[in-house]
């Protein structure tokens, strides 16, 4: 059998392109449905200036490492740190940290498949008026009726995974690049469409107030690793996507300044999302709410409030589906690559393996919705496995480890060279910076992650039974409109790596 060792040749000649590449795959739904309750919730100005400084301790550090490890060694994630481990003369039982990022990027990839066909859904109920003046009651009734009908649900998976691997089969350039190049652009267009619309609204004040107040007493402990985990989660770090992409960099591209770039950028439209979000919820009296139920169940009763609200919840709907799509076509390419250079299939046979995984670990996200939903192991469904698996072990762990490998084991000058800061105290700050501070902080959102998987799993037991429970559940997680959020109607594992990713 023929194995290609050969490094990547599609690198890219613009860097505009590979910039639309990276930020398409850093926006996903945490930064729509979660991020800007987070800011209100924690003080406003106060959480954002800590977030940023944790993108600046934790993000964009372990994202410049990616992108360098990827242009450098211009390989699949995984025989990219084999080539850091031979060069630095260390074990190759390092590349553990490559598969750790592949395996976990199939499987967020099945989960964003089901979560994106029902916003392509989404778009289809908007725009034929589906939602048009009807009870908050009936809006929760579309949304459970379409997770407990299996059939309909793989079908909306099925589709959102067929354009992934049609764009994804056409190559770098006329496949992942012109997505970028046309989807990204369009996202940001009617996010700033939909943004001049409710700027008009009495209710925009107000929710510019609630993100951008400025109350310190608001930013709790759990505010603060809140924003430090979501600094971890919202670049895409940790599941190979973006060490894939490095691969394609051109050379004169900045790096570092790059990773900014991106992080701002993501920042951005997270802000911009929680203006639109904000200023409809205000506008029809209900407090802030984040989750699966504030996209599928308070949206569409929002807009089916509206004047043109038809086309309002489907350009929303529109918006989703761009970013999800954007996502999903980074985390497919580690695998992709993968099986391009070590086997002899080539991208489009490789496509059709990874459209099969994928499509199969996705039907049993859609089961565990639904006729699964009572099948359940150490308390959780299939669904919760997976996403235990990946969030709280595989991409955390994968993360201190990366950390680990980058600050101590790689040489310095091989990561000098690879990353080329224009002044040397600049990799010097960075290296200093990724060898002890990035491996404590991504041991804290780990730590913090199996805090918040046990809290979940404490309230939802109701009875709190164990010490554990005793002492980690104190008062129940306030629900925004019990009517709107109906959280018995919607599975525990809603609230997944889909909330945090990203």
């Amino acid at each position: 059998m023929s194995i290609r060792h050969d490094p990547i040749k599609s690198r890219l000649s613009r860097s505009s392109t590979i910039f639309l590449m990276l930020l398409g795959a850093s926006v996903g739904f945490g930064n729509i449905w979660k991020f800007p309750i987070l800011v209100g919730q924690y003080g406003g100005v106060p959480f954002l200036l800590v977030y940023f400084l944790f993108l600046l301790l934790l993000g964009i550090p372990i994202l410049m490492a990616e992108l360098a490890l990827g242009r450098s060694a211009a390989r699949n994630p995984v025989d990219t740190i084999g080539v850091f481990c031979r060069d630095s003369n260390v074990s190759f039982g390092w590349k553990t940290i490559g598969w750790f990022a592949v395996v976990a990027s199939m499987v967020v990839l099945s989960f964003y498949s089901v979560i994106g066909g029902m916003g392509m859904a989404y778009i289809f109920y908007s725009a034929f008026g589906e939602f048009n003046g009807i009870s908050a009651t009936a809006v929760t009734d579309t949304i459970v009726g379409l997770r407990q009908n299996s059939d309909l649900l793989i079908v909306w998976h099925s589709l959102f995974l067929l354009i992934v691997a049609v764009i994804v089969s056409r190559g770098v350039r006329d496949g992942v690049g012109r997505a970028a190049r046309t989807l990204v652009p369009l996202m940001i267009i009617m996010a700033a469409v939909m943004l001049i619309h409710v700027s008009s609204m009495a209710s925009f004040s107000q929710s510019y107030d609630y993100l951008f107040h400025f109350d310190i007493s608001a930013l709790t402990w759990r505010g603060v690793l809140e924003a430090l985990s979501h600094s971890f989660f919202t670049l895409t770090i940790g599941l190979g996507a973006m060490m894939a992409y490095g691969a394609y960099m051109p050379d004169r591209m900045s790096i570092p300044w790059t990773a900014l770039a991106v992080a701002v950028a993501d920042l951005v439209i997270g802000l911009v999302a929680g203006l639109i979000i904000l200023s409809l919820t205000f506008a029809y009296d209900k407090p802030p709410q984040q989750g699966f139920g504030l996209l599928f169940q308070t949206m569409p009763w929002l807009y089916g409030k509206e004047a043109m609200g038809q086309f309002w919840g489907a350009t929303f709907f529109v918006m989703i589906t761009f970013a999800a799509w954007t996502s999903a076509i980074a985390l497919a390419e580690p695998f992709l690559v993968w099986v391009v250079e070590r086997t002899p299939l080539s991208r489009k046979g490789a496509c059709v393996l990874l459209t099969a995984i994928v499509w199969s670990v996705g039907c049993v996200v859609v089961f565990s919705l639904n006729d699964w939903n009572e099948m359940r192991f150490a308390g959780l469904t299939p669904f919760g496995l997976m996403d235990f698996f990946t969030s709280r072990f595989l991409i955390p762990v994968g993360g201190v480890l990366f950390t680990l490998f980058v600050g101590i084991r790689v040489r310095s000058a091989y990561l000098a060279d690879a990353i080329a800061f224009k002044y040397p105290w600049m990799f010097r700050v960075w290296h200093l910076n990724i060898r002890y501070v990035t491996p404590v902080a991504v041991s804290l959102v780990f730590l913090f992650g199996i805090f918040k998987f046990t809290e979940s799993a404490c309230h939802a037991a109701h009875d709190g039974r164990g010490f554990l429970c005793s002492v980690l559940v104190t008062t129940p997680e306030p629900v925004a409109d019990a009517e709107l959020s109906n959280e018995n109607d919607l599975p525990a594992e809603s609230k997944t790596i889909i909330d945090e990713e990203e």
